[in-house]
């Protein structure tokens, strides 16, 4: 039997920030700034090329990868975790989010679709803190991303050289958020903050 998909110590690697549905919204109802139109343009413009391409040679050690698109990084997240028969823990704080999105999200500027998604992959999230982790942050977390980042789950011992040849390939975004782990009644994701 060969053991497929995400596995209990692989490190998550996100390969964009989060926020472009966010902002996109701002931009619909002409709440953006210039310079936040042309920071997430610049930003969906960017494409995943050279991340997959990395992440393609690297295929032994990376044992699952996905976008990050409609569903969310939540979303795309748990569909991983459910594939792979296991569960993941993210540190919020280490997630990299677009300033202006959370500017927006402050004021309520969030697409019905990043509602929808939090409001769907809810039942399967946990906080491993004392603290609820707040709505903000959660609908930031479950955002709709238009050209989002790719996320990958990437063995523990791998995860520095994957890291450097992402950079060195011109990744400008490569941020470890969390971890996999045995799985959890429901596959649950536990957040950290």
């Amino acid at each position: 039997c060969v053991e497929r998909g995400a596995r209990p110590g692989d490190r998550l690697l996100l390969t964009k920030p989060l926020g472009s549905g966010i902002v996109t919204t701002a931009i619909k109802r002409d709440l953006a700034s210039d310079e936040e139109i042309a920071e997430v343009t610049e930003m969906m413009a960017t494409l995943n090329r050279a991340a997959g391409e990395v992440f393609a040679t690297r295929h032994g050690d990376v044992h699952a990868l996905t976008d990050v698109t409609g569903f969310g990084l939540l979303g795309h997240l748990y569909e991983m975790v459910s594939a792979s028969a296991v569960s993941a823990r993210i540190r919020a704080d280490d997630v990299p989010i677009l300033d202006s999105a959370r500017r927006h999200v402050a004021a309520d500027v969030v697409p019905g679709g990043s509602r929808a998604n939090l409001e769907s992959i809810q039942p399967h999230l946990q906080s491993s803190t004392e603290d609820a982790i707040d709505l903000s942050t959660l609908l930031l977390l479950a955002d709709a991303q238009t050209s989002g980042g790719l996320l990958a789950a990437v063995t523990a011992e791998a995860t520095e050289s994957v890291k450097q040849e992402l950079l060195a390939a011109g990744v400008a975004t490569v941020a470890e958020i969390g971890e996999v782990v045995a799985a959890e009644p429901d596959a649950s994701i536990v957040s950290i903050t």
